[in-house]
């Protein structure tokens, strides 16, 4: 009796135990509301904090993004460009999110005609690898051909396309400003060699390639003209190369003053010597006929123009119809960086050949030179010019003259432009070109 009362007290009581201490409903309510914990304190709170990162990458991609500049369109977006002579929006230097900003750009390349090209133009202008001008929306060879400068600066493929990693970079805050350096090639590496060959410094073949000879004949100018010795052709030597500042290998000889010797003092004459005839027979001084090729004297109309048709041969006749009429023959010609004719001309180089083949003994320089040459006239005002004045421009961010023209009349001028890829005839007194008037020069 006593054994079993022992068994009954060591058995525990039903619903008492383990598994018993609750029933299976209460078990099921008990993990629910473990389940429904899980989920609020612990996957909830890391759901937030994702979902909160993804928001602050976004919001930084736009915050680039608005500072960029404006994306290239595609072929039928009609996006507005940046105003005429507005520089581009300033873009922020390369960061983890450059990946985001390259798709913000559209391929451009020779032939596309988009509002962003205008802003393209005028970045490659800023960075020196395009000459200045009024930009224009249309990619011409000039606008490839500076592209392509600036691919050879980045020693990466030159393929003269502006894809989107090269617009990202090329708007990059660190962008690297024009320069030449050892195994370039190139027109203006051709037009570098030419005056220094005419200084004296180089005596290879004019071939455009920037090899060793080149190296060492732009370190000889840099050293004798007291620039920085680094064998790097860049927009300082370039100023000063075309400049008639610029020092020659050799310094020339002073030419010694010829003695004079004494003459004797002739005994005047007793006769008195008969007045001349003049060819309509009175007496007097005979004055110079003007030639049938003199320009017009005074006005500008345009139907002064008409008698300087454009193309075709020219009559270099050694006065102002002669400079116009042989700056109208090259209208159209191709505008290439650093050419003189008689086929390819940047805005400088067309001066030049036009004053060379009217007998102007004048050297190649750059258009902030001519404008400093003072045996030539000063026209402070455009509203003074007369045909054959040489027009002298600046951009809208330098007060430096980086343009030249020649005025024929009528508020017109021939130049070689960048923009347009090649030598026109158009208006000079745009919004453009008369706030970015400096000077004009009279050579005759």
């Amino acid at each position: 009796m006593q054994n079993k009362n022992r068994q009954l007290q060591k058995k525990p009581p039903k619903g008492i135990g383990p598994v018993g201490l609750f029933s299976k409903r209460a078990r099921t309510c008990l993990l629910t509301l473990c389940a429904i914990a899980l989920v609020c304190f612990v996957l909830l709170p890391l759901g937030l904090d994702r979902i909160g990162a993804v928001n602050i990458h976004s919001a930084f991609a736009m915050a680039n993004f608005d500072s960029a500049p404006s994306p290239t369109p595609q072929a039928l977006d009609e996006s507005v460009a940046p105003a005429v002579g507005e520089a581009p929006a300033a873009t922020p230097t390369p960061s983890p999110m450059d990946a985001v900003q390259v798709f913000n750009y559209s391929l451009l390349q020779l032939h596309d005609d988009y509002p962003a090209v205008e802003t393209l133009q005028l970045r490659l202008m800023e960075l020196g690898y395009l000459d200045s001008d009024e930009p224009g929306t249309t990619y011409n060879e000039a606008t490839m051909e500076a592209v392509s400068m600036f691919q050879r600066t980045l020693d990466t493929q030159i393929t003269g396309i502006a894809d989107s990693e090269l617009q990202t970079r090329l708007y990059s805050s660190e962008a690297t400003v024009y320069e030449v350096r050892l195994g370039a090639e190139g027109s203006d590496v051709r037009s570098m060699q030419n005056l220094l060959k005419e200084l004296g410094y180089y005596e290879g073949k004019v071939n455009g390639y920037f090899g060793v000879a080149t190296e060492e004949a732009l370190k000889q100018f840099q050293q004798k003209n007291g620039m920085d010795t680094d064998g790097i052709f860049n927009l300082d030597d370039r100023d000063l190369l075309y400049s008639d500042d610029a020092k020659p290998k050799i310094d020339p000889t002073p030419t010694p003053k010829p003695t004079q010797k004494p003459t004797a003092t002739k005994k005047p004459s007793s006769a008195t010597p008969k007045p001349s005839k003049t060819d309509s027979g009175s007496a007097g001084t005979s004055e110079r006929t003007p030639a049938p090729t003199d320009p017009p004297s005074g006005g500008n109309s345009s139907a002064e123009e008409e008698q300087y048709p454009t193309g075709g041969s020219f009559n270099a006749s050694g006065n102002v119809s002669g400079v116009i009429s042989v700056a109208s023959a090259q209208v159209g010609k191709r505008y290439v960086r650093g050419d003189e004719g008689p086929n390819t001309f940047d805005c400088s180089g067309l001066v030049y050949y036009c004053l060379s083949q009217n007998g102007v003994s004048v050297g190649r320089r750059s258009a902030s030179s001519y404008s400093q040459n003072e045996s030539w006239a000063l026209i402070s005002s455009m509203s003074d010019l007369k045909k054959g004045d040489l027009l002298f421009f600046r951009d809208d961010d330098s007060s430096r003259v980086s343009h030249t023209g020649i005025y024929i009349g009528g508020g017109t001028m021939i130049d070689a432009s960048s923009s347009n890829g090649k030598v026109v005839k158009r208006s000079c007194t745009t919004s453009y070109w008369t706030r970015n008037f400096v000077c004009a020069r009279r050579v005759f």
